[in-house]
């Protein structure tokens, strides 16, 4: 049975479902349909500040740069 990709706007897509996974794994669609793996890393919550003055929490993600090499790419 297909699983259904759900994309998001810049083109990529979640691969592990699990809600307490930490990287979680994706992949970006790539213009000629190859697809590329990433990692996402959740760091936790910051405080920021709107210009109007207001505080919220921001979620704090960092998708480290990696070297891509023929091999991770299919």
């Amino acid at each position: 049975m297909a699983v259904r990709k759900n994309y998001r706007a810049d083109n990529t897509y979640l691969i592990s479902n699990d809600s307490t996974d930490n990287p979680k794994l994706g992949a970006k669609v790539l213009s000629d349909g190859r697809e590329s793996l990433y990692l996402d890393f959740y760091l936790g919550y910051e405080m920021a500040v709107s210009k109007t003055g207001k505080e919220y929490k921001r979620v704090n993600i960092k998708r480290p740069d990696f070297v891509t090499q023929k091999a991770l790419i299919f």
